[in-house]
């Protein structure tokens, strides 16, 4: 992984990703309301963000998508701004996708950034290009004290009608 790491969810990048259409400034990750040098835990809200600069006018032709993988390799899923109907612009973009609080299951997790051209040709990919962990969070005494399987587990509304 290149780039400069401040500390285990910050990077940033100074001349590594700058292309004739792009330019990669920052990779981040934090628990919502809290700064990226305090841990992630399972139970929080997290906010994934990202920095770049586009230099072209057609701008709204790319994209950014990230797939994250697991501690095994194993792709989990993808995400993307566009899905959300967000466009990038020419200038700096600064892009934050929200993870619902407990989306994330204890573990490490590796992202992959793809810059997508009109939705059908990646012009830049970068693998592994950021990591992030999460950490156990504040358990009952008495309660289970191990991981859960699987890499999410998200908190879906219930009703008992």
């Amino acid at each position: 992984m290149q780039g400069k790491t401040d500390n285990q969810h910050k990077k940033i990048f100074d001349k590594e990703y700058d292309t004739r259409d792009f330019m990669l400034h920052e990779i981040s990750i934090n628990a919502k309301g809290k700064s990226v040098d305090e841990p992630i835990d399972e139970y929080q809200e997290i906010e994934f963000n990202t920095s770049i600069t586009i230099k072209n006018d057609d701008a709204e032709r790319l994209h950014v998508t990230y797939v994250i993988k697991g501690e095994d390799g194993t792709d989990l899923f993808t995400f993307s701004h566009i899905n959300g109907g967000l466009r990038l612009k020419k200038g700096i973009n600064n892009l934050q996708c929200v993870f619902p609080k407990g989306f994330l299951n204890v573990g490490s997790f590796y992202f992959t950034i793809y810059i997508i051209k009109d939705a059908k040709e990646a012009v830049f990919t970068e693998m592994d290009i950021f990591s992030a962990k999460v950490q156990e969070g504040k358990r009952d005494i008495g309660g289970w004290m191990g991981k859960e399987p699987g890499f999410i587990k998200p908190i879906f509304e219930w009703k008992n009608s």
